[in-house]
């Protein structure tokens, strides 16, 4: 078990990196910056504009700066905006508690839906609660959020009147898109919930456990679920780590404060040391989220331990 710890650990810290340095490169690839930008547009002489980016190091060797952004990023730091000169952490810290709540409604939302309909797919194919279930997987799994979110701001806000369909204010602003992004997250979870269930379902201890004269509740909750969940533990951990993501265009829809908001514009203005940032902090919440599903997995199952250490 430590060895495959230590191995999901090194395999995390080397996706991180590679991201790190994807993100550093080619952020840089893309012509212009926000100071060079915001200059030009205060009329600003080339030797000005000059005199800004010395002042800020982007003048040095590209290799230079990716030595140093490591170096920083090894102390925690992921350096500042070229507009406000804030440091980014501060950018991303004040902006992060909303994007927190929102991805954890979300996942709540996904794992009812995910795990419910799975388990009525499972249980009660081809009846038409099944079939049912199996469309509203298929629609989560195959339409854009941007799409479901648009008719669910009509629906509930602007016929109903029941639903804000902008803002950050209190609770009652968070339900409509933390239901949209984790119908879209529970699509996947469902899939995979009907596959494991339906294959355990075939095994030939549930097949005993129902000679022993177990209900289908009890076969269900002692045998069936113990048995078929942990693989549906891989689908979650991706399915949290995307919702991030999904936050950004939730975040936009909704016209919600958050990271998502300050990647839009941070975007558009070409500040790529807070879109580096994000991208950082997204790849760091991604792999861990990953990494802790994998010894989850594994400490349940450890035949996955004996597999990945073949």
């Amino acid at each position: 078990m430590l060895r495959f710890m230590r191995q999901r650990l090194l395999s995390t810290l080397l996706t991180i990196w590679a991201t790190v340095t994807l993100a550093f490169f080619a952020l840089r690839v893309i012509p212009g910056d926000a100071i060079t930008n915001q200059l030009l547009q205060g009329g600003a002489t080339e030797a000005e504009i000059a005199a800004h980016r010395a002042a800020l190091n982007l003048d040095s060797p590209l290799w230079n700066q990716y030595l140093g952004y490591l170096g920083g990023l090894l102390q925690g730091d992921l350096g500042r905006s070229l507009l406000s000169r804030q440091p980014v952490n501060v950018l991303i810290a004040e902006q992060f508690g909303a994007t927190i709540a929102l991805a954890l409604s979300a996942l709540g939302t996904a794992l009812l839906l995910g795990l419910g309909l799975g388990t009525i797919e499972a249980l009660f194919w081809p009846r038409r609660v099944g079939r049912l279930a199996n469309a509203l997987s298929i629609v989560a799994l195959s339409t854009p959020i941007y799409w479901t979110g648009t008719l669910a701001i009509y629906f509930f806000s602007t016929a109903l009147g029941i639903l804000p369909a902008t803002g950050s204010g209190d609770l009652r602003h968070l339900i409509l898109p933390a239901a949209v992004l984790g119908f879209h997250a529970s699509g996947g979870i469902a899939r995979i919930t009907r596959a494991s269930l339906r294959h355990v379902l075939e095994a030939g201890f549930v097949r005993t456990a129902y000679a022993k004269g177990l209900s289908k509740w009890q076969v269900l909750h002692r045998h069936v679920l113990r048995a078929g969940l942990p693989p549906v533990l891989a689908v979650i951990a991706l399915q949290a780590g995307f919702l991030l993501g999904g936050t950004v265009i939730t975040e936009i829809l909704f016209v919600r404060r958050g990271i998502g908001q300050l990647l839009q514009s941070a975007v558009l203005e070409q500040d790529y040391p807070v879109v580096q940032g994000i991208v950082v902090l997204s790849a760091i919440i991604y792999s861990l989220v990953n990494a802790l599903a994998d010894v989850l997995y594994g400490a349940l199952d450890p035949r996955v331990n004996t597999d990945l250490q073949a």
